[in-house]
């Protein structure tokens, strides 16, 4: 961003200074309380450094400690209050849509509020790690656990949903192309050096220039 109120990707139209707002102004908790399943199922946990959710299949519910759960649906916004400090938060994708997590992962949703594709923009930036750290006190590893009504409280800068929408394009745009142009260099040098094979290899999944 050239300044907090004006990025430096800017769309005809939308041209107007971004507000700052304090997140529940654009998100809600949601809770989805279900019994813990008395046979196999799988939960879902958040990657640290905003890497995204995985998925882990239980295989036994006994051996969890907790009798409630909460279910997650595909757009959720969720972050591992354990380890926010090492930035574990993530939007919820189709593939993990009704999985189970655990009270450590408190769920919100931008339904009509915001845009959720551009909230996921902004929590993968290392700023807003650093604003995680800063409301997750205590020692080192589970003790540092985040403070959920201070997490409520961050501020970020927004745009209206619509910019919101078109910077995320853009910015996703500009790194499949930057990504394009990095392949097709490596082709071209692969080329030169003569190692027709290697660059034979990168086509399987990648339709690169000659």
């Amino acid at each position: 961003m050239s300044n907090n109120r004006q990025p430096e990707i800017r769309f005809p139209g939308f041209m107007e200074d971004w507000e700052e707002r304090k997140l529940d102004e654009l998100v809600e908790q949601i809770i989805r309380e279900v019994p813990k399943p008395n046979k196999p199922y799988y939960r879902m946990s958040v990657r640290s450094h905003a890497k995204g959710t995985f998925r882990q299949f239980v295989d036994n519910p006994d051996n969890v400690a907790m009798d409630k759960l909460f279910i997650v649906k595909k757009d959720d916004l969720v972050v591992n209050i354990t380890f926010a400090w090492e930035h574990a938060i993530a939007v919820v994708k189709e593939e993990n849509d009704g999985l189970l997590v655990s009270h450590r992962f408190p769920t919100y949703r931008a339904d009509g509020k915001s845009d959720i594709k551009f909230l996921n923009y902004v929590v993968s930036k290392e700023d807003f790690r650093r604003k995680l750290e800063f409301i997750s006190p205590g020692g080192a590893g589970r003790n540092r656990v985040l403070n959920k009504k201070d997490f409520l409280k961050l501020k970020i800068f927004v745009p209206k949903i619509e910019d919101g929408m078109a910077t995320v394009f853009l910015t996703n745009f500009i790194r499949c192309r930057t990504s394009f142009r990095m392949l097709f260099r490596l082709s071209l040098t692969m080329s030169l050096l003569g190692c027709d094979d290697l660059r034979q290899e990168l086509t399987v999944k990648v339709r690169l220039p000659r």
